[in-house]
């Protein structure tokens, strides 16, 4: 049976951070929170990782990250690029903003034949959810998604962007939010609508891009990327959501999204305040034998 990859989105700019936060490291032994997530996946039944980087940090990837994982994980790269468009379409005169994360998905297509998971490389998931994911992406061609308790994705440090989730059972669509943040006591949260706050309640199920999919679903990042490029509203900013490439498969009927959830805690670094309290709890995971002191021996 073919083990499923883990597809790794680790090109982001880290604009709130101001850094990159992928190559930040989170323990005393230098490993980032991207090397939990490896750990994991492994553990889980993973057969190797996609990193999705730019090309002008694969050396910091290779010095680091592969050196530690040694022959523990098998690590292959693919860049995202800017001027990687479908035939006919140029990029629009003076656009410096990436094109999204569902772009970067379709980054990797060529290297990825087999059920593959995408996840966010500077987002700590807890080993539930590749278990849950990787069990599922070796018994079925539907696609899947693994979601989280608003309440355990939260910053107290500014707002965050979310994928608010509809359906039981299944997922009938996901729904980026942007501009989330708590209420001042923080026993409640609201998103930002067209200049407006909106509440979302707390208890909401939302998207951390935890998602899983067959392997015929790669030739639809392409196809939407070009839906995509005709209609986008505004050439300078608008970006290509991993949320809107799996509502476009579920709305034309090319897979269902079985719709997981999770009671772990989401930990990430959205912002530099986060990074204490990200390495607290990932020294108390350890202390508490969830992780071995070192991950890789």
């Amino acid at each position: 049976m073919t083990k499923p990859t883990l597809l790794v989105l680790a090109a982001g700019m880290g604009s709130r951070f101001g850094g990159d936060k992928q190559t930040s490291a989170v323990t005393p032994q230098g490993e980032f929170i991207l090397d939990f997530s490896l750990f994991d996946a492994r553990r889980a039944g993973f057969g190797r990782a996609v990193l999705i980087i730019r090309k002008e940090h694969r050396a910091v990837f290779e010095a680091s990250l592969d050196v530690r994982i040694g022959e523990g994980f098998i690590i292959d790269y693919a860049y995202q690029d800017m001027d990687d468009l479908p035939a006919s379409f140029s990029v629009p005169e003076g656009r410096t903003k990436p094109w999204g994360t569902a772009h970067a998905v379709r980054a990797a297509r060529g290297m990825i034949n087999e059920p593959f998971c995408v996840i966010n490389a500077d987002d700590f998931y807890g080993y539930e959810a590749f278990e849950m994911m990787a069990k599922h992406l070796s018994s079925s061609e539907e696609a899947a998604m693994v979601g989280y308790t608003l309440a355990n994705t939260m910053t107290e440090n500014g707002s965050v962007a979310r994928g608010e989730c509809v359906g039981e059972d299944y997922l009938e669509s996901v729904t980026e939010r942007l501009g989330i943040e708590y209420n001042q006591d923080q026993t409640a949260a609201s998103y930002e609508l067209e200049g407006k706050k909106v509440p979302l309640p707390l208890e909401t199920i939302v998207s951390m891009n935890f998602f899983g999919f067959p392997s015929k679903c790669m030739k639809c990042f392409d196809d939407f990327f070009a839906d995509f490029l005709t209609t986008m509203k505004d050439p300078m900013k608008s970006e290509y959501f991993l949320p809107s490439a799996v509502s476009a498969m579920i709305n034309n009927g090319i897979t269902k999204v079985r719709l997981f959830s999770t009671k772990d805690r989401w930990y990430g670094v959205t912002y530099k305040a986060d990074a204490d309290k990200v390495s607290a709890a990932m020294a108390e995971l350890k202390l508490e034998g969830v992780y071995p002191e070192s991950l890789w021996g």
